[in-house]
């Protein structure tokens, strides 16, 4: 379940960040206007500061479990 939230979640940083440049995105904004018009559009009560931090938990999290699944060579690591 967490995995599926921070997934949902991270896909809506990514089209806020497509919505405000107007175009495809590569990398988050973390600082600057363009970083606290992305965080306010996901959620207007967070910070540039904090959706960096949240969307950086979220990727370690993924990753992790991403490592976990290609060690043991099937997605029911996650199961456990």
């Amino acid at each position: 379940e967490t995995l599926l939230a921070d997934y949902a979640s991270l896909r809506q940083v990514e089209a806020c960040a497509r919505w405000q440049a107007g175009r495809a995105v590569e990398t988050l904004p973390l600082q600057g206007e363009t970083a606290a018009l992305v965080a306010a559009l996901v959620r207007s009560d967070e910070s540039a500061g904090e959706l960096g931090r949240r969307v950086g938990a979220a990727r370690a999290r993924i990753a992790s479990a991403f490592e976990l699944v290609c060690a043991r060579g099937s997605v029911d690591a996650l199961s456990t």
